[in-house]
């Protein structure tokens, strides 16, 4: 429980720095939580809790925050074809992988980025309290 405790108190940490945006100016936050929040498997109860937890306290922000034209969401990636991935699974993995989603592909970093670009934008100022899927389709809520 210790991964729980401490993806909450991180969330919570880097939260409390918007308090200068509730003097008026508009802000966005922008949380990474994880499909692992959603899906069920065995051995992930800890990690899973915790982005679970993250989502939560996202939506709980949306409502204490927005009154001062704070939004605040989350994404939720999968497996993201990062470098430590390419570097600790093999091809067969990958590919087993990439089978799973109807995209039949991985999730890159810079997909993950163009979602929180996106929520952090002015095209987004009224989009709040919503966990945005980034995951090629293979959790579909």
């Amino acid at each position: 429980m210790a991964t729980l405790a401490k993806a909450i108190r991180i969330a919570a940490t880097a939260m409390s720095t918007t308090a200068p945006m509730a003097s008026g100016e508009r802000g966005a936050i922008v949380n990474t939580a994880s499909a692992a929040a959603e899906d069920v498997q065995m051995g992930q109860a800890a990690y899973a809790a915790s982005k679970a937890g993250v989502i939560q306290l996202t939506r709980f922000l949306a409502i204490e925050l927005g009154p001062f034209g704070i939004t605040s969401n989350s994404i939720a990636p999968i497996t993201t074809l990062t470098p430590r991935v390419r570097k600790v699974r093999d091809a067969a993995s990958i590919e087993r992988i990439k089978n799973q989603n109807p995209m039949k592909t991985l999730v890159e970093p810079e997909d993950c980025a163009a979602a929180v670009l996106f929520l952090a934008s002015k095209d987004a100022r009224y989009i709040t309290g919503v966990n945005l899927n980034v995951n090629a389709g293979n959790i579909i809520v």
